[in-house]
C-alpha cells in the first residue's frame, strides 16, 4: 500500500519582515495552525513539520 506524507517547512528566520513568516496571523490562527490543520483533513498518513528559528513557538 502506498503511504502518503507532507512536510511543513516551517524553519525561516524571516530577517526582512522581522518576525517569523509562519507565525503571522491568517484568520483567528497563525500561517502555520491552518496549514497543519488543512493537511489533517487530508487522507495523509503522516505530517512533518520542519522547525528551526524560534522552533518553540512554532
Amino acid at each position: 500500500m502506498t503511504r502518503f506524507a507532507a512536510i511543513v517547512l516551517a524553519a525561516g528566520e524571516s530577517r526582512r519582515m522581522g518576525e517569523p513568516k509562519q507565525l503571522l496571523p491568517w484568520g483567528e490562527h497563525t500561517i502555520v495552525e491552518q496549514v497543519v490543520s488543512t493537511l489533517l483533513r487530508s487522507p495523509l498518513d503522516e505530517i512533518v513539520v520542519v522547525v528551526g528559528h524560534r522552533a518553540d513557538e512554532v
